[in-house]
């Protein structure tokens, strides 16, 4: 009897002591959790490039600091799936005047302080890398990254008045159009829009000095070193993580593809302390939003449709280019020398048939003339017999 009390009192003991590790309770590494509520430090990178991933904005009649971008709307989002309420304190944190080199200098500068404040995270886009998770712990990640190239394009072929004639087969079928053009209309069309309308792209730049590497913080410079060129004083190709491609492909795409291949790593995720147990809660939220289909509309918002640019192995543009009246303007000008030829040939019959009708015409008045003046003989004749008959 006293052994059964025992392990029921040992077992109680487990399941409580199990229950304390994994709520967030306490002013230890697992939150603060007080009335079912936390408060919760959040520092904010701020830096003058890629406002649209994270910004902070200090209100003054509030007298504190707002942040607005997709980061921050994805940990919105997460605090709403969390089994108990979070009151957020925003601590900005001036990326630009750090004196650490680096995109991402925020881990080295704050790690030490979050393990003195188990009550932090850091919201921003903060790349998971294996040497950054000895410092602190990550989330899952909320978004899929990696490291592609941005590479001006060129058109395949240049759209000019000639282009319907710029293959072989394309010239063939031109000269059998122009012979049987009822017969042969539907299927010079379909092969016509088939080369005006899927315009083949290509990376005008594939090979690259790393000698010749330039940094730049924000979508402007990207922009003007890519259209300036490597020869003229910018850059050939822009290497950066998927998300801030994406990004620069939403304003720029349409003369901007990704090249290359894509060096994968785990993405975007939110920095809690080590050993922090609220890094499982955030986890779990991550999961939940994906899950429910709210991170597809944040993604919508900030990067607009998915695959923007991104298939550098297709063949053709996701955006085919519109026909106008200059792309049949060759074919115009070659079917208006064809009409214009056949009218003179036909001129030069018609005139040939006038000719003739005309002098048969004049040949039969010729003869009704002279049938007239034989007539008036003839009467002048009679005049004369008549007289003399008389007489």
């Amino acid at each position: 009897m006293k052994d059964k009390c025992f392990l029921s009192l040992f077992s109680w003991f487990l399941i409580v002591s199990v229950v304390l590790l994994q709520a967030p309770t306490g002013n230890g590494s697992n939150g603060g959790l007080k009335n079912g509520e936390i408060t919760l430090r959040v520092r904010v990178p701020m830096r003058d490039g890629f406002p649209q991933f994270v910004k902070v904005v200090w209100d003054p009649s509030q007298q504190k600091y707002n942040v607005f971008g997709y980061c921050m709307d994805v940990f919105n989002a997460v605090l709403t799936y969390l089994p108990f309420n979070v009151s957020i304190h925003i601590v900005p944190i001036d990326v630009e005047s750090s004196k650490i080199s680096g995109r991402h200098p925020i881990l080295k500068q704050i790690s030490h302080k979050m393990m003195k404040e188990k009550n932090e995270v850091v919201v921003g886009d903060v790349t998971i890398l294996a040497y950054r998770s000895e410092l602190v712990d990550f989330t899952v990640p909320y978004t899929v990254s990696g490291v592609k190239m941005v590479v001006p394009v060129k058109h395949g072929r240049d759209q000019n008045m000639w282009t319907f004639v710029l293959k072989s087969c394309s010239r063939f079928v031109l000269m059998v159009w122009l012979l049987l053009a009822l017969l042969l209309m539907q299927s010079y069309t379909a092969n016509l829009t088939s080369i005006l309308t899927l315009d083949q792209l290509q990376p005008s730049f594939l090979n690259f000095d790393p000698s010749k590497l330039r940094p730049y913080r924000n979508i402007g410079e990207y922009h003007d070193a890519l259209k300036l060129g490597s020869k003229n004083g910018g850059v050939a190709a822009i290497f950066d993580e998927v998300p801030y491609l994406k990004l620069y492909l939403q304003e720029y795409g349409s003369n901007y593809i990704m090249s290359g291949s894509e060096y994968r790593n785990a993405g975007f995720g939110f920095v809690f302390p080590l050993n922090s147990n609220l890094t499982a809660y955030f986890s779990r939220g991550i999961l939940n939003v994906m899950e429910s289909g709210l991170m597809n509309e944040i993604d919508e918002k900030y990067f607009g449709k998915s695959d923007i640019g991104e298939d550098s192995s297709a063949e053709t543009s996701s955006s085919p280019l519109s026909l106008s009246f200059h792309s049949f303007s060759g074919l115009f000008f070659i079917s208006g020398i064809a009409i214009l030829l056949a009218l003179l040939v036909s001129e030069r019959f018609i005139w040939q048939r006038l000719i003739l009708m005309a002098k048969a015409l004049s040949e039969r008045r010729l003869l009704v003339r002279q049938w007239q003046q034989l007539a008036e003989v003839w009467r002048q004749d009679d005049a004369v017999l008549d007289s003399n008959f008389e007489g």
